[in-house]
């Protein structure tokens, strides 16, 4: 601590960590994001190999694309662990295109979806109206700072 130039601290760690860790949090230079540990190509060996290496490696999934073996899995795996939401977008007087959904962050805003699109979105939005979850009613006129939820449909407003 006293290399960091923190001389009078308290410090409560709450889980198992090593000094490494340690000075990272104190630094402050480091994000730890979501990891997921994937086994590929299990369809080239054994099962009871693939069991042990899993285990011994403490994986998440095991998959084989020759098989199409957990793909499906591999990919909601990675939509939860990644804490990503789906936002369908609308065109006015348009049906919403659920097909392809945006995908972003779960608590974004419709200023974070009007950036995402174009970076004069933010600047030219005039309202916005949302169908689903985040809006107390269907087609609900909103602004820049509502948070969006899983499978909102949002239709953007500009000048």
């Amino acid at each position: 601590m006293r290399e960091f130039k923190i001389v009078s601290a308290d410090v409560l760690i709450r889980s198992p960590v090593d000094v490494d860790a340690f000075i990272d949090v104190i630094e402050g230079n480091k994000k730890y994001v979501p990891a997921i540990t994937c086994l590929t190509k299990t369809d080239l060996a054994d099962a009871s190999k693939v069991d042990r290496v899993k285990k011994e490696l403490n994986a998440d999934i095991c998959i084989s694309a020759e098989q199409d073996l957990n793909i499906e899995l591999l990919k909601e795996l990675i939509f939860e662990k990644m804490d990503f939401m789906r936002v369908c977008l609308k065109e006015p007087k348009k049906d919403a295109d659920t097909e392809k959904p945006l995908i972003i962050k779960r608590g974004s805003t419709i200023d974070d979806v009007c950036n995402k699109l174009h970076k004069d979105f933010a600047k030219k939005f005039k309202f916005a109206r949302v169908w689903g979850k985040s809006a107390k009613f269907s087609g609900q006129k909103l602004f820049l700072k509502h948070v969006l939820q899983d499978k909102d449909i949002l239709e953007i407003h500009l000048r």
